[in-house]
């Protein structure tokens, strides 16, 4: 995967989210935006789709409702394994919630927020990466 052009932003963070949006107007990155506030939304996203899946999903952690690691389990348990890749994208800088997100078989990356260019290139190298193994 060379270029992504579909994001999926799942959190619950009004302000951050907006920074988000920024850093890739900003940064004139041409990617397509969803924005979704938890957990639940994201599991009635995927359940809603065969094809069309993002390139990419950025997840919090902490959200009402299904929190990221509550979404990472249905994800996985529920079939949706290898149709896109995730990057845990939190404020939490805990090595222990770092340790537990990444055995998860779809997940890149661990980053802590905001996102910068140092940090989208982390990710970007990895989906490329992946795609050569």
């Amino acid at each position: 995967m060379e270029k992504i052009n579909t994001i999926l932003l799942v959190d619950d963070d009004d302000t951050g989210n907006f920074v988000t949006k920024m850093f890739f107007l900003s940064n004139k990155l041409s990617v397509q935006l969803e924005v979704l506030e938890n957990g639940k939304e994201a599991v009635d996203y995927f359940d809603s789709r065969t094809t069309d899946f993002p390139d990419l999903v950025l997840l919090d952690i902490n959200m009402p409702l299904m929190n990221g690691f509550e979404f990472l389990e249905w994800y996985e348990d529920n079939g949706f394994t290898g149709k896109t890749k995730i990057a845990m994208f939190s404020s939490s800088i805990r090595e222990d919630d770092k340790q537990k997100a990444l055995p998860f078989q779809d997940v890149v990356e661990y980053i802590e927020k905001p996102l910068t260019l140092s940090k989208f290139k982390m990710i970007t190298d990895k989906l490329t990466k992946s795609q050569d193994d």
